[in-house]
């Protein structure tokens, strides 16, 4: 019996997933539309939580940031002029989310746009556009990684929890019938 309890909890407690933790998630954000190295559209501070964070930036696209995905939706067919840099730039304006180690491109429906197009330092983001043209309803995501460690998933943990809760309880129980005997 305490073999196969001691088994049981091991399964729970190892199978405990971990997730990176992301490092958007309640923290406040600048965005800005550069273009020819001027603000075109913003900064504007947003602060990250859940739905679109910005319906309409600029009148180009929306906004919606998740802890660790930036997602921009194009709402109208924009050619964006051929400068250096003419795109969405995210910013830590205050140095509270840790440093950006990664930022990837996870998917996109914008023609010519690929990961080369995405530069980022410890504390911003950009995304260049210049050159292309959008369509209404093109997408950009990009998935985002910050220096830490990993969190546990909430509803592992607590399901490791409560397995280990239940267990005491049964053993509990088991003694308490098997002393009454």
């Amino acid at each position: 019996m305490k073999l196969r309890t001691l088994a049981i909890l091991t399964f729970l407690v190892g199978s405990s997933a971990a997730i990176q933790a992301g490092p958007f998630l309640a923290q406040t954000v600048r965005i800005t539309q550069e273009y020819n190295g001027t603000a075109y559209a913003g900064p504007l501070d947003v602060v990250v939580g859940p739905g679109v964070e910005v319906a309409s930036f600029g009148g180009y696209y929306s906004v919606d940031l998740a802890d660790t995905n930036v997602l921009l939706t194009f709402l109208l067919g924009t050619q964006y002029g051929g400068f250096t840099f003419n795109g969405f730039h995210l910013t830590d304006q205050v140095g509270v989310i840790p440093d950006f180690t990664s930022v990837t491109l996870a998917s996109t429906t914008l023609p010519g746009f690929d990961s080369s197009r995405i530069t980022f330092d410890a504390n911003n983001i950009f995304v260049n556009m210049a050159g292309l043209t959008s369509s209404t309803g093109q997408i950009i995501s990009l998935d985002v990684t910050a220096a830490g460690g990993t969190v546990p998933e909430p509803s592992s943990l607590f399901l490791a929890v409560a397995g280990i809760g239940l267990f005491a309880l049964r053993r509990g129980l088991v003694r308490r019938t098997q002393s009454v005997k």
